[in-house]
């Protein structure tokens, strides 16, 4: 580790001889994801022309949304104080229906967006006229609109360039490359209320990590997005179960680990039998809610590892999902099972996978790195 440290600064050092400003420190964001009350989605509050708009960083998204003031208040008649992703206030005309461009997310979710500019906060660099997508639609209004900052790979709609792509085209240069990396660090308690984890924009950082780096290739990145081959799935000190034609989304903007239905019952009654052994009693998963569960929070901690083998079938990287990689949130003395079967061949690694997992996605390079985080990682 130490030696890959010198390597890296050496080439950092290296390549400031040659121009006159090089970064080797990528753009660090805070990001937090919540686990108690109705919003259990990865944020980071990002400033826009002085104005604080909670995101969802979502790593299957093209676009960054903000929900338009004048929209949501004037014309669905609801408050922007009540909105968590809060609202962007700025005094323009109504978009003409040729202006308005109609995005439609996985789950089934769609907006009316159309573009404007602002000033836009990264980190420590300040990004004058960025452009983004300003929400003045969404059927139905009875769901909260959400904010979004795009990571998806692949060529945006053509009026609404990704943030990354804008960054890396800035005459300051404040990106030393097209790459980002996603961790959340542990909590100690015994129901976290909230994890804590940086969004690093233009480079990994090594530091954080627990070398070596290992990377997934993946399958198509311009047209899938940031989807792998998964080979396996296994529970701690258990056989892997082979998964035939399978794929997986790393997906930020998803928050449960998402499995095709005709697994449920291996996983069930594994996330069962072992959380039983290791708490010497019966420990019951009931439902709650269409295709939802939950348990007694008292036993969280005795949740079994999950792991995933990704990649190709002659180097698969297994990448581990404890505990906390699998719940959802808290609800008064439950706690809810992150995890969601479908009727189709989906599987999805969501944002709680980041948990004490380091994530690094190479846009250019088509892979993904993954490594345990350090202990005490800032």
């Amino acid at each position: 580790m130490i030696l890959q440290q010198y390597l890296w600064l050496a080439r950092c050092a290296a390549v400031s001889l040659v121009v006159e400003l090089v970064v080797c420190e990528p753009l660090r964001l805070e990001i937090f994801r919540p686990t108690v009350g109705n919003d259990f989605s990865l944020y980071h509050k990002l400033p826009v022309d002085n104005q604080e708009q909670t995101v969802i960083v979502d790593t299957q998204s093209k676009v960054s949304i903000f929900v338009w003031k004048t929209w949501y208040e004037e014309l669905v008649g609801k408050r922007c104080e009540s909105l968590y992703a809060g609202c962007y206030d700025r005094q323009l005309p109504y978009p003409k229906e040729s202006d308005i461009e109609t995005c439609i997310f996985n789950d089934g979710y769609s907006v009316g967006i159309f573009p404007s500019s602002g000033d836009v906060g990264f980190g420590t660099f300040l990004s004058a006229s960025t452009t983004f997508g300003l929400i003045c639609r969404q059927p139905p209004y009875s769901v909260p609109p959400r904010a979004l900052f795009g990571l998806s790979p692949g060529p945006s709609l053509d009026r609404f360039p990704s943030f990354v792509e804008q960054l890396m085209v800035n005459p300051s240069k404040p990106l030393s490359g097209n790459i980002f990396a996603l961790y959340l660090k542990p909590d100690n308690s015994d129901v976290p209320t909230q994890y804590k984890g940086y969004l690093l924009l233009g480079r990994g950082d090594p530091s954080v990590y627990e070398a070596p780096l290992r990377y997934i290739p993946v399958i198509d990145a311009k047209r899938l997005g940031w989807q792998v081959r998964i080979g396996f799935f296994a529970f701690e000190n258990d056989e892997r179960t082979n998964v035939a034609d399978g794929r997986a989304e790393i997906d930020s903007g998803t928050n449960t680990v998402t499995i095709p239905q005709w697994y449920k019952r291996t996983i069930m009654s594994a996330i069962r039998k072992k959380a039983s052994e290791a708490a010497e009693a019966i420990v019951d998963i009931i439902p709650y809610g269409p295709g939802s569960y939950a348990f007694n929070c008292a036993y969280l901690k005795f949740m079994p590892i999950l792991y995933f083998g990704l990649g190709t079938a002659d180097d698969e990287v297994r990448i581990e999902i404890r505990h906390e990689g699998y719940f959802l949130g808290k609800d008064q003395l439950l706690c809810l099972l992150g995890v969601t079967f479908v009727d189709f061949n989906c599987w999805i690694i969501p944002d709680t996978a980041l948990v004490g997992n380091y994530f690094e996605f190479d846009e250019d390079g088509e892979r993904i790195g993954y490594a345990k985080l350090r202990a005490g990682a800032t």
